[in-house]
């Protein structure tokens, strides 16, 4: 049995249609599991505008102050490399720039976080930038979905 050709176009365009559909559905799904709340500043044309090598400065100016602020001391490795010894003190921010003194000391690391998770939730969108010897050292961009 052969379709003519209005019935084979009428099934390409309930496929279009189904797929049209079925993108915008996970589209809307994960729009919605990854709902984010950012810094009130927080641009992610902004923070893709930075690059490695910035000063604290030029962050802060550009994004604002983060939501929070962790700061790990850096130890030497077997091979030499200054590496997170995974201890951290968190750092409430206040209106002072108190972290600038910790991103600006080599001995220490600086990640400033612009994005939570919203309400009770543990999927979001995280953005960070990591402070190393004074400048921009990796700004990071991914997903986390939970624990």
């Amino acid at each position: 049995m052969t379709m003519d050709f209005k019935s084979r176009r009428g099934c390409q365009i309930a496929k279009c249609a189904f797929a049209a559909v079925l993108g915008v559905t996970v589209y809307v799904a994960r729009e919605w599991l990854l709902r984010t709340d950012f810094a009130p500043r927080f641009s992610e044309g902004r923070f893709r505008s930075l690059e490695v090598g910035y000063p604290p400065r030029d962050v802060l100016t550009a994004l604002g102050e983060p939501f929070s602020v962790a700061i790990h001391y850096l130890r030497k490795s077997e091979n030499g490399e200054n590496i997170a010894d995974g201890s951290s003190m968190p750092l409430v921010l206040e209106g002072s720039k108190p972290f600038i003194h910790y991103a600006e000391d080599p001995k220490f690391e600086v990640v400033l976080n612009y994005s939570k998770a919203h309400r009770d939730r543990d999927i979001f969108r995280a953005r960070q930038i990591v402070f190393r010897n004074g400048r921009v050292a990796e700004l990071a961009a991914y997903n986390l979905w939970g624990d």
